[in-house]
């Protein structure tokens, strides 16, 4: 109704319309960004941030990596927060610390709302180490090196120290004892042992292989 001084003088309609509005949220606080060389899921938050009930399309794009979603397949209510999964495999040959760039899109099925974010992958660490020794350790008067070998069965670099406990007094050791062994890498114990004033008894002595990130090897 119109007034004037208090009196009614006409009516008037008005239709009023609201404008839908489409939007999405990525919450990527909490996700470990490692990832398993093997693969394995990680979960992701997504929050409705139009104005009407809507489902989102979730896309994206990475090279070398193999990912596939688990769709949100209901309507979401404005405001609401909902999860949805990703499976995620690194690149067959890759290696520990590799970075894959993950990139993320949601949108209406109307292709409206497009939120994007950018996701750094990395390939976690894998440490495998495994010793090996054949026979015993035959040394001479002038000295020895053993048939011993190390092989790198993780997909990053290992940093090794050899030590050699046991030894008799005065027996000295030549050789590299720190070193460095890449994946899929066999390296030789390049340590030699020479005896002084042996008397020819055989003895015992235990080789302890400890690397950077804590592993520890004994034989």
């Amino acid at each position: 109704n119109m007034l004037a001084d208090g009196f009614e003088v006409g009516t008037s309609n008005a239709n009023i319309t609201v404008e839908q509005v489409t939007g999405w949220k990525f919450y990527l606080n909490e996700i470990d960004l490692d990832i398993e060389p093997e693969g394995e899921n990680i979960t992701i938050s997504i929050q409705q941030k139009g104005n009407s009930p809507s489902n989102p399309i979730i896309s994206h794009t990475i090279q070398g990596w193999n990912v596939s979603i688990e769709q949100i397949t209901f309507k979401m209510d404005p405001g609401q927060i909902a999860q949805f999964t990703l499976n995620i495999t690194p690149p067959n040959e890759g290696f520990a610390g590799e970075v894959g760039i993950l990139n993320l899109r949601a949108r209406d099925t109307d292709d409206s709302g497009l939120r994007e974010a950018t996701i750094p992958l990395r390939i976690a660490a894998i440490h495998d180490l495994q010793f090996n020794i054949e026979g015993e350790w035959i040394i001479s008067e002038n000295g020895g090196f053993p048939l011993a070998w190390i092989e790198n069965n993780g997909n990053g670099i290992s940093y090794v120290t050899v030590s050699i406990e046991g030894l008799p007094e005065n027996w000295t050791i030549d050789g590299a004892s720190d070193f460095a062994i890449a994946p899929g890498q066999k390296r030789g114990l390049e340590l030699e042992l020479i005896p002084s004033d042996w008397d020819g008894i055989p003895v015992r002595v235990e080789i302890i292989i400890a690397t950077q990130e804590g592993m520890v090897i004994s034989n």
